[in-house]
């Protein structure tokens, strides 16, 4: 039976193989006698039958010559083929990744370019003064933009991106922007918090908008060509002059019509209002004519006349007023003739009863057009030489002033001017070009931004100065912050010596006077083997070095060990020529490979004075270089990682090559300086500063500085000398100012030892505080979809607190 199957199967075989070879072999003997490739066979199933047949046995099998040979072509001839399929197949996904590849490359190269384009356009607009919205805009576009890459940009462009962003957040000062509204903007005014707009339509409709919530209330005046409204000083009531030289009074929040109207100069051609003006009290309304003045006591409906008392000084009456209590004061102008000096204008100032209190020679020849009082009554502004909308003179005089020096101060080109109601701010425009000037009388220094690109018509300030509102000749109506943004702060500890921030964490170390090392989170606290004045991390994160009261500088492992040498000794650095300075900043090489310490300051007054020496540490191999680098006040040094520079910022006279007496000088400015080329490149804080610097801080790039001075002010700045903010605090004076390396946070330790940790922002946290500034503007439907959405998916900033 065994032995049947068996010949069976051998039947069966070489039935198969009698049929394979009657197929095979005509076309093998057709290859032979005309041998061309296409007669091989190639996708030929039976192919594979014979290959493995050929496998099965090389030297054993049915072939003959003709069809060995035919067979192991043909085998040849697939197996090119499938090569050859491959290698095609290889060469597109090759071209297909490369071409993946470049079109990722040139979308990162164009999302890049876009990135910066954003930021360098937000960078020029903060930089020309333009603290708008734009500016915001363009800021907040640039971040998002860096965070879709999957591969972060270079560390020097995304370092770029977060600093305009800062500045932007901390620096843009529009907080509204209003559009739309019907007829001109004649009066922009603040009801305790709440900011109304007054307009004049078809000078026959008078309307008050809630800028919040756009409510209305109108006031038709059908036969009459409104002009100007002037606002009583609690905002309840609105006088209202016509072109006919009436005046109505309108308590605009409950009546629908003028409960009173009076025509205070008559029926006659020259009839006209020019200026009005309230009483603090708003029982009485100024009015000015063509050439006399009015007062109209509006509860009893009766009008004085201030003009009455001119011949006591054979003066033109010029001006009426008011001290905060309700006195009246007048300005008359009377002239003289000299012979040296020819014709001098004088501004003469009596109170209500006649009395003479002060006198001003104006500069310029011309008569006074115009006169306005501040709320505080102690400065007159007093606008001559011209009728038209440019003055060519026009003072600030401090009539109480009687120091001897110069009682008045230029304003040069202004053509619209507020105060806040306290009297601390004033703010002009006029001079240039959408341009606005604030002065606050707690300070020397007059700041400028760009509110327009056109030119300002109007500016109104709320009562404490913390907000304005421009309006330019477009009708666009635009709200300003005054204020700094707060930084939200808590308690760290008490009697603490100095603080140390590692990079690239949330992470920080302080030390307190029991010599006590504690982590802010997640390390056991230890004792240091000495008391610091500072600490600083290397920029990998990896040390910490700190200076001790002795000069000493020691080195540690980020939890605080110290580092030890071959022979297992801690890694303590003192300098051969002369101690390290305990007083001095400690400034790691961007590469945390070096160090650079001030050297001690031994000079005694019976010496003549050597130069300040810096000192540059090799943290692996303990060597000291020291280099003479000037002499003068030197507050901090900072090693830039953005160019890799050592600068050191001075203070007072500061000279490379000789002593300088009396380096202080007065001067109380920050100046920074390059020692390799010996130059200075950059003054974040200019002499106008007169408070003495007590401490300074720098970021990691070296582009942001933290200092605190002898009245207890805290300042932001950037090298350009930018203010990104400022405060003051009420505690005890500031002894230290430590600044993180990524410019989010801030500690700050008082002489009794607290410290406070301050939150400035970091990447995420400073788009959600620009993205809540910017939300209601986002709604504009003439910005791009792209713009709209920008802040969609981005949450909303926690509050600042400060405990």
């Amino acid at each position: 039976m065994i032995r049947g199957w068996e010949n069976l199967r051998n039947w069966v075989s070489a039935e198969k193989n009698l049929e394979l070879q009657r197929r095979l072999t005509p076309e093998a003997f057709k290859w032979k006698h005309s041998p061309q490739s296409g007669l091989l066979w190639n996708a030929d199933p039976y192919l594979d039958v014979l290959r493995k047949e050929f496998l099965k046995s090389p030297d054993c099998n049915w072939f003959n010559q003709t069809e060995l040979e035919f067979v192991q072509r043909s085998i040849q001839k697939k197996q090119r083929n499938v090569h050859n399929r491959w290698r095609g197949a290889i060469a597109v996904i090759t071209i297909l990744i490369v071409l993946l590849f470049a079109t990722w490359r040139g979308q990162r190269r164009a999302t890049i370019g876009q990135m910066l384009a954003s930021t360098q356009t937000s960078e020029s607009l903060l930089q020309g003064g333009q603290l708008t919205f734009d500016a915001l805009l363009n800021s907040i576009r640039a971040a998002n933009l860096s965070k879709q890459f999957r591969w972060k940009p270079s560390p020097q462009d995304q370092a770029e991106v977060v600093r305009n962003l800062r500045k932007a957040v901390y620096g843009v000062r529009e907080v509204q922007r209003l559009e739309g509204f019907p007829g001109t903007v004649a009066e922009m005014f603040w009801q305790g918090d709440r900011f109304y707009v007054v307009t004049i339509e078809d000078r026959q409709t008078v309307t008050v908008w809630d800028a919040e919530t756009r409510q209305d209330f109108a006031l038709a005046l059908p036969e009459a060509d409104a002009e100007q409204v002037e606002m009583s000083p609690d905002r309840t009531r609105m006088a209202i002059a016509s072109d006919d030289g009436t005046v109505r009074l309108w308590n605009w929040q409950q009546d629908t019509q003028a409960t009173v109207e009076y025509k205070p100069h008559g029926n006659s051609e020259d009839s006209y209002v020019y200026q009005m003006q309230f009483s603090p009290s708003g029982r009485l309304l100024v009015t000015k004519g063509s050439d006399e003045f009015r007062i109209w006591n509006v509860v009893g409906n009766q009008v004085q006349f201030p003009n009455l008392q001119r011949q006591q000084l054979q003066g033109r009456l010029v001006g009426v007023g008011f001290t905060p209590e309700g006195e009246m004061l007048r300005v008359f102008q009377t002239n003289e003739e000299r012979p040296d000096e020819g014709n001098v204008t004088i501004a003469q100032l009596v109170d209500s009863s006649g009395k003479w209190l002060n006198q001003l020679e104006m500069p310029l020849p011309g008569n006074i057009d115009q006169v306005d009082f501040s709320p505080d009554g102690d400065r007159i502004i007093l606008y001559s030489g011209s009728e038209t909308t440019f003055y060519s003179s026009v003072l600030e005089w401090h009539w109480k002033d009687n120091s001897g020096g110069n009682p008045y101060e230029q304003l040069f080109a202004t053509n619209s001017l507020a105060f806040s109601s306290d009297g601390s701010l004033r703010a002009t425009s006029g001079f240039d070009v959408g341009a606005v000037r604030l002065r606050r009388n707690s300070s020397i220094e007059t700041e400028e931004f760009e509110a327009h690109q056109s030119e300002v018509a109007n500016i109104a300030a709320n009562a404490d100065g913390s907000q304005l509102a421009t309006e330019s000749t477009d009708g666009t109506v635009r709200l300003w912050s005054l204020e700094p943004l707060p930084l939200s702060s808590q308690p760290l500890a008490d009697s603490v010596q100095t603080v140390a921030f590692q990079p690239n964490s949330d992470q920080l170390v302080f030390q307190t006077t029991d010599r006590i090392l504690h982590w802010h989170s997640g390390v056991e606290s230890k004792e240091a083997p000495a008391l610091f004045n500072t600490m600083q991390f290397s920029p990998d994160g990896q040390t910490l070095a700190a200076i001790a009261e002795d000069g000493t500088l020691h080195l540690m492992d980020a939890v605080g060990n110290p580092l030890m040498d071959a022979a297992d000794n801690p890694l303590d650095f003192r300098n051969a020529e002369s101690k390290f300075d305990s007083e001095s900043n400690l400034a790691f090489s961007p590469n945390s490979k070096q160090i650079a310490v001030l050297v001690a300051d031994e000079w005694n007054l019976e010496q003549p004075r050597p130069p300040r020496k810096l000192a540059t540490v090799d943290v692996a191999s303990g060597n000291v270089t020291n280099q003479n680098v000037g002499f003068g006040s030197i507050k901090q040094i900072a090693w830039r990682s953005i160019d890799h520079r050592i600068v050191l910022a001075v203070s007072g006279a500061f000279n490379w090559l000789q002593d300088v007496e009396g380096e202080s000088g007065g001067d109380y400015s920050i100046r920074l300086w390059d020692i390799e080329s010996n130059r200075q490149f950059a003054a974040p804080l200019k002499a106008g500063v007169r408070s003495t610097i007590t401490s300074l801080s720098f970021d990691q790039s070296g582009n942001l500085m933290a200092s605190a001075d002898e009245i207890n002010r805290i300042k932001l700045t950037y090298l350009d000398g930018t203010s990104m903010t400022e405060f003051q605090l009420e505690e005890d004076s500031i002894q230290t100012i430590i600044l993180s390396p990524d410019g989010s946070k801030m500690a700050t330790i008082a002489e009794n030892g607290t410290a406070t940790l301050w939150q400035i922002g970091d990447f995420d946290q400073l788009i959600s505080q620009g993205c809540d500034r910017l939300r209601d503007y986002l709604q504009n439907p003439e910005l791009t979809r792209r713009d709209r959405s920008l802040c969609n998916n981005v949450p909303p900033a926690e509050p600042a607190k400060t405990n």
